[in-house]
Parts: C-alpha cells; structure tokens; sequence
C-alpha cells in the first residue's frame, strides 16, 4: 500500500476507534515515524509473515509452479 494510502487508512483507523472507545485513551505516534520495538510473545506459536518487495501476476505463478513440477 502506497504512504499516502497508508496513511489516510492509519488516520481512518483512529477516527473510528475514538469513535467506538473512550477518545481519551486512544493514543498514536508520528505516522511513518522510524522506531524500534521489542515484543514477548505469550502462546503457543508466533507466525511471521512476510511479503515479497514486488507482487508476481498469475501466470508468472503457474509458470514458477510448472517449473517445480517438472524438476
């Protein structure tokens, strides 16, 4: 998703949550800002996904899928 995107969705995002919680506790940073974070995660599993820097169409898929066929 684009910045400008993002951003007009993140700001969406905002208005509708001080509109269904308290407006009060409903805090936010700098969008786009650089930050660093550090995360305990508590459950059974962590899944991290990741995406590709640039989407493939479908037949480059089939044509990927084919070749693993093949080999």
């Amino acid at each position: 998703m684009p910045a400008q995107e993002s951003e007009r969705f993140y700001m969406n995002f905002l208005a509708e949550l001080c509109k269904r919680y308290s407006p009060e506790l409903v805090k936010d940073g700098k969008f786009g800002a650089m930050m660093e974070v550090c995360i305990q995660n508590n459950g059974p599993v962590t899944l991290e996904i990741e995406s590709p820097t640039k989407s493939i169409s479908n037949n480059d898929t089939m044509n990927i899928k084919k070749k693993e066929v093949s080999d």
